[in-house]
């Protein structure tokens, strides 16, 4: 009988969290194992804390299925609605339960807060400016028009800030299946106690995805607004509107650009 528990070296492992927003994540294990043979091992036990160091709570079992240089494992984690850091550890064991000690300890920030969307429906015309090279090799720009129709998204905590879902402040969803996601994004916005609204501006830019032709036509975006945040009676916010300025450039030579008009709500 080969005693695997006592063979084990220290397992390094990293992990990440996948960038699904709210309640779930995927978290993505990475580690190193190095094995005798022929060896007894089983699998490998998961534990996470709520402070480094322990003490650890057993949360799942990853069972060995062959030898590798490097071991993988994705873990489907649900807590409670928060944001904070979690600390996890590793344990090996054979096929006769012995344990080997945990190895050493990863840790990393994982956001579990649920937030329902401000999202509105809208359409609004959009200027595609592109070149156009005559036969004497002189490039003017040609002007068509076309029409965006699609939905808006943004996501504001409890303290009335603007946050980031799936790496995007703000996303435009296009029914012909444009998305662009405001990445970076600057925002400032009245509080006045006794009005029934608030002034809100932003800027921001970002990345945009035209999934209509294969392969996908990646791109950047630039969005300029302002909005007002309407009020109920007791301060709550009931409905967003926003206007501004989108521009989208691609790499075929062509730019999107034109002004929207939504209103947000949830």
């Amino acid at each position: 009988m080969t005693k695997i528990f006592s063979t084990f070296l220290m397992v390094a492992f990293l992990f990440s969290a996948s960038s699904a927003w709210g309640g779930e994540k995927t978290l993505h294990f990475v580690w190193n194992q190095e094995l005798p043979y022929p060896n007894d091992l089983a699998g490998w036990k998961l534990h996470y804390s709520e402070k480094s160091g322990g003490p650890y709570v057993y949360f799942t079992t990853i069972p060995y299925t062959a030898p590798s240089e490097e071991y993988k494992a994705d873990v489907p984690f649900t807590g409670p609605n928060v944001k904070k850091k979690w600390h996890w550890v590793l344990t090996a064991f054979d096929t006769y339960e012995f344990e080997s000690e945990p190895s050493n300890e990863a840790s990393a920030t994982i956001d579990l807060r649920v937030y329902d969307p401000w999202k509105g429906t809208g359409s609004f015309p959009i200027k595609i400016t592109s070149t156009l090279e005559s036969s004497s090799g002189d490039i003017t720009f040609q002007n068509l028009q076309d029409q965006f129709t699609g939905t808006m998204e943004i996501y504001i905590d409890e303290n009335g800030f603007l946050i980031d879902v799936n790496d995007c402040y703000l996303k435009l969803s296009g029914d012909d299946g444009t998305d662009l996601c405001i990445k970076q994004l600057a925002s400032v916005s009245t509080d006045v106690k006794k009005s029934r609204s608030d002034q809100i501006l932003l800027i921001g830019t970002g990345d945009t995805t035209l999934s209509t032709g294969d392969p996908e036509i990646k791109g950047i975006v630039y969005l300029d607004g302002k909005g007002t945040l309407k009020k109920g009676s007791s301060g709550e916010v009931t409905s967003i509107s926003l206007t501004g300025k989108v521009g989208i450039g691609f790499d075929l030579d062509f730019i999107y650009s034109g002004s929207f008009r939504m209103t947000l709500t949830r």
